[in-house]
């Protein structure tokens, strides 16, 4: 069974028009969205959702997507680790470390679109 807790997931209030409660989408797994009354429940109902779309794909024998990882994790793993080893990680330290890596996946995406001649 995947661990769904890797998969990134974003919640947004739903106006009066849209029917009130809060969405819940997968970035992972386009057709994976579920809402509920509160968070808590539009949560739950996502988590349940985003399982049954995996189960769907893998019964259909389909791929299955691998949870992105955000760079803001992978850096503060890093820290995390470094800590524990016995050095000191300043916030100043952290935030270069997180420029550094938006600028390079910035910079990589750029050069993905070029086509050589």
């Amino acid at each position: 069974m995947q661990d769904l807790d890797k998969y990134q997931f974003e919640i947004r209030e739903l106006s009066a028009e849209e029917g009130g409660g809060f969405l819940v989408s997968y970035p992972d797994f386009d057709e994976c969205v579920a809402d509920g009354e509160t968070r808590k429940e539009a949560l739950q109902n996502g988590r349940q959702a985003l399982a049954d779309v995996i189960a769907a794909l893998k019964e259909a024998g389909l791929p299955i997507p691998r949870p992105k990882q955000n760079p803001f994790d992978v850096l503060a793993r890093h820290a995390i680790e470094e800590s524990r080893a016995g050095k000191t990680v300043t916030l100043e330290d952290f935030e270069q470390r997180m420029k550094k890596k938006v600028s390079r996946e910035s910079s990589g995406k750029a050069v993905k679109g070029l086509k050589r001649a």
